[in-house]
């Protein structure tokens, strides 16, 4: 029975260390694995020191809560890709408003377009997390 227990637990903590490093604090967000645990656990609210345990999957358990609470965290960004989904279908929305005719300016307007809700997009971020 307890072999059973504890293989529940680590494959929830597997889970759990799955989630925060695909979702929470991806490859790309931060420049070492040490920032992207940290960025992990200001996240989720956690102790440094429990999320790297949970990331280098060393923890003997997670609880329900901070299981909910990653799972939370990571719906937020979800929610983050379906936003960039919709600026993109709106910019496809431009594409047709715009001179079909000519490519060039359509290309030019379209990429001004998505560097600046690319830079409003990233000041929000940076507001959030301070």
């Amino acid at each position: 029975m307890s072999e059973i227990q504890s293989g529940n637990s680590n494959m929830s903590v597997s889970s759990a260390a799955k989630l925060i490093k695909s979702r929470i604090a991806p490859v790309g967000i931060c420049q070492s694995v040490a920032e992207r645990i940290r960025h992990a656990s200001r996240k989720l609210g956690w102790s440094y020191s429990r999320t790297r345990d949970v990331w280098y999957e060393n923890a003997r358990a997670i609880r329900y809560e901070e299981m909910k609470r990653a799972e939370e965290v990571a719906g937020l960004l979800a929610t983050a890709k379906e936003e960039l989904k919709d600026v993109d279908a709106l910019l496809a929305n431009a594409d047709t408003l715009l001179d079909r005719k000519n490519p060039v300016v359509r290309r030019a307007i379209r990429a001004g377009l998505r560097a600046f809700l690319g830079t409003l997009s990233g000041s929000r971020t940076e507001r959030k997390e301070r």
